[in-house]
C-alpha cells in the first residue's frame, strides 16, 4: 500500500530541491545522496497524505481508494482499515527521517540537513493541526478564517513545498 499510495504524484518538491541544488552549483559526486534526500521528501509527502485523507474522511487519492480505504476492503474492517492507514502514515514518516539521516552523512552540513528536515516535519505537523482549527472557524468572520487559512499555507503547504526544499538544496550544496 505505501508504493499505491505514492504512485501518480508529479513529485514537484522532489524537482524543485534538485533544480535548486544544481542551480546552487551542487557537486555531481554527491547528487546521488541529494537525490535520496528529494526521494525522502517524497515519502514524507506520501506520509502527510495518507494521515490527511484519513483525517479528511477521504475516500479517493489520484483517482483511486485512498490508503486507509484500500486497506479497509483488504481487511473488511473500517476501523482497523483506518488503524492501518494511521500506521503506514507513520511508518512512512520514520522511513523519511531514516533515509534523510542516511543521506545527510554524505553531503556537507550534515547535522543542519537532519535539523531542517526534522523542522519541516514538525512544520508540516503544526500546520495539519492549524486546519483542523481553521474548521472551527466561524463562517461569519471572514477576516479570522482568511487569517487562519494564511497560517495553515505558511505552516503546512509552504514549509514543505518551497522552503524546505530550497533550504535542504542550500544546504547539501555546502552553502
Amino acid at each position: 500500500q505505501a508504493t499505491s499510495s505514492s504512485e501518480g504524484g508529479k513529485r514537484l518538491r522532489a524537482l524543485l530541491m534538485l533544480a535548486a541544488y544544481d542551480a546552487f552549483d551542487g557537486h555531481a559526486d554527491t547528487r546521488n545522496a541529494m537525490l535520496d534526500v528529494a526521494c525522502a521528501l517524497e515519502v514524507f509527502q506520501t506520509a502527510a497524505l495518507v494521515h490527511d485523507d484519513i483525517i479528511d474522511e477521504s475516500d479517493l487519492r489520484r483517482g483511486r481508494p485512498s490508503a486507509h480505504r484500500a486497506l479497509e476492503q483488504a481487511v473488511h474492517s473500517g476501523a482497523i482499515g483506518r488503524g492501518l492507514g494511521l500506521m503506514l502514515g507513520d511508518i512512512l514518516a520514520t522511513a523519511c527521517i531514516e533515509i534523510t539521516r542516511r543521506s545527510a552523512s554524505r553531503l556537507p552540513n550534515t547535522d543542519a540537513l537532519n535539523e531542517a528536515f526534522l523542522t519541516m516535519q514538525r512544520e508540516v505537523e503544526i500546520g495539519q493541526v492549524l486546519d483542523l482549527a481553521v474548521e472551527m472557524t466561524p463562517l461569519s468572520n471572514p477576516e479570522a478564517l482568511a487569517n487562519a487559512s494564511l497560517n495553515v499555507f505558511r505552516w503546512k503547504t509552504a514549509s514543505y513545498t518551497t522552503i524546505a526544499p530550497l533550504l535542504l538544496a542550500l544546504l547539501a550544496a555546502g552553502e
